[in-house]
């Protein structure tokens, strides 16, 4: 679904339009480590994956293929509970490391 926002300020461009162009997609474990509280704390890999729009825009613009065969890194806090484990992801990484992708 494609959402309309202002750009932020000190951006005198105007409007935004934000289209989603993929999905994150899990890869693997890098890290577990214990933490203090006894939580594990884990660092995993993950990318883009595109969506319909994506695939499209991968087939337009060269440099959208850098963008989604970028791995990345993510974070999360996890502890163990009676249903088994549950991690708080929160966001896959900081909004600064999630990727822009402009044309």
């Amino acid at each position: 679904m494609w959402t309309r926002g202002r750009v932020p300020v000190p951006s005198d461009e105007g409007v935004a339009w934000m289209v989603p162009i993929g999905r994150r997609e899990f890869l693997a474990v890098k890290e577990l480590s214990e933490a203090p509280d006894e939580s594990m704390q884990v660092e995993f890999e993950w990318k883009w994956t595109p969506n319909d729009t994506g695939t499209a825009l991968r087939r337009a613009v060269a440099s959208a293929n850098v963008f989604f065969d970028q791995t990345r890194t993510g974070r999360s806090s996890c502890r163990q509970s009676d249903d088994g484990w549950q991690c708080q992801l929160g966001m896959w990484a900081p909004v600064d490391a999630l990727g822009e992708f402009r044309p």
